[in-house]
């Protein structure tokens, strides 16, 4: 289950209630920042999905991160991302990673993370942020670090994405965006 929502878009009632459900760590680390509202939507669409999901109030979710500042939650995997005015999160019963970007010009320091396969591959900016993010969101689900996105050529097909063990599909997103979901394969 995706959701998602434009943080332009979110009432101040609602983003109020939103900040209330934050845990005081997370209202600290919230702070530190110039505009909070990305962490704030996406925890907030984060506790309504499990909330839904188990059955239990939103404040009441059994959310929290580990040190590295990834979402846990009991019996349920959820990813949440944002990017420069959309939130969005995911919540599945498998290891899952949701990355969402909005396309712009691509970033020239991150091409040093792409084989000269996914180089060649992503040859718009368009093209470039699909493909950075199904990385994303594959690192997302299984774990790890940021210079561990190279994958074998393999993780590009004519159809997108694929790696043995996991299922990416494309996030339908407004216009401006867009996004990768990646689900472990369920275990026979």
């Amino acid at each position: 289950m995706v959701r998602y929502i434009q943080i332009t878009q979110v009432p101040p009632q609602r983003m109020a209630l939103w900040r209330s459900w934050l845990s005081p760590q997370r209202r600290k680390r919230a702070e530190r920042m110039p505009d909070d509202r990305e962490t704030v939507c996406g925890e907030g669409l984060a506790r309504e999905l499990l909330a839904a999901a188990l059955h239990c109030l939103p404040e009441e979710a059994p959310l929290r991160y580990d040190a590295q500042g990834k979402p846990l939650t009991d019996g349920l995997y959820l990813s949440i991302s944002h990017s420069r005015g959309l939130a969005a999160c995911a919540v599945e019963d498998r290891p899952v990673g949701l990355d969402v970007e909005l396309v712009r010009p691509a970033p020239r320091r991150v091409w040093e993370h792409l084989s000269p396969e996914e180089r060649s591959h992503a040859a718009d900016d368009a093209a470039f942020f699909r493909l950075w993010t199904a990385k994303e969101a594959l690192l997302k689900c299984r774990g790890g670090r940021l210079g561990q996105l190279r994958e074998p050529a393999s993780f590009l097909t004519p159809e997108g994405f694929a790696l043995p063990g996991y299922a990416f599909s494309p996030v339908q997103l407004p216009e401006g965006w867009t996004g990768t979901l990646c689900l472990a394969e369920k275990r026979t």
